[in-house]
């Protein structure tokens, strides 16, 4: 029996979601989640989500808004790029190198989230989710060094990171956690006539161009290798 239909896994339904506090996660992410921060809390972090669940509508407006001028794309630096500048297959791997194409964001599963330490904050910061956040100097980074311990222990609670390597497709995104016994599930059940039938039938900035490229944009940017999820062995 599939884990999630095809409206959930692509953002069109909440309905395998739970909440508590505000916080939107898939049924059985969310108590994980919940236990992985309290074990944070006794570490001394506070274990914070900047972004859980995305919905669709939602990954659609970051798209187009990046794609058409109006939202910030940045490079692997935090420089902001000139999309208007490239041509119609770079704008899209510009915007692909930190955002998902709508309906193909992990997002929208409720199994992954963008994290941070509220406790490390500076007070006259603004939370940016950006490398220079969570390398070795960053204010985040103790608290990503000992997730790390937790991931390699097997005791993060099933949280993995998706993004740790840079394989030439989405950047190296050290404040992203997922949920693997389901994100797992949700990656073996997505497809990408699935992806070609909401991104079809939505108005979305660069869809021909999408379409035209869409398996080669999915195995790179949207399918993540396997061996990442080694948690789980």
């Amino acid at each position: 029996m599939p884990i999630l239909t095809t409206a959930q896994l692509t953002g069109q339904s909440e309905s395998h979601l739970l909440e508590t506090n505000g916080l939107r996660l898939q049924v059985d992410a969310l108590p994980a989640f919940l236990e992985l921060s309290r074990r944070a809390k006794l570490a001394g972090f506070d274990l914070r989500v900047a972004s859980g669940f995305r919905s669709f509508d939602r990954q659609l407006k970051i798209w187009n808004e990046k794609l058409s001028g109006q939202r910030k794309v940045l490079d692997d630096l935090g420089n902001i790029v000139d999309v208007a500048s490239l041509e119609g297959f770079d704008q899209l791997l510009a915007v692909l190198r930190f955002s998902a194409m709508p309906g193909a964001s992990r997002h929208h599963w409720g199994t992954d989230v963008d994290v941070y330490d509220a406790r490390a904050m500076p007070d006259s910061s603004r939370l940016q989710l950006i490398a220079a956040e969570v390398d070795a100097k960053g204010v985040f980074a103790a608290m990503h060094n000992w997730l790390d311990e937790q991931i390699a222990a097997g005791e993060s609670c099933g949280f993995i990171r998706p993004y740790s390597k840079d394989l030439g497709g989405v950047a190296v995104e050290r404040w992203h956690l997922s949920y693997a016994p389901v994100a797992l599930q949700c990656q073996r059940q997505f497809s990408v006539e699935q992806l070609r039938r909401v991104i079809g039938s939505a108005d979305i900035v660069g869809q021909p161009l999408i379409l035209e490229n869409l398996e080669q944009l999915y195995c790179r940017f949207v399918e993540v290798d396997e061996s990442c999820y080694q948690v789980l062995s």
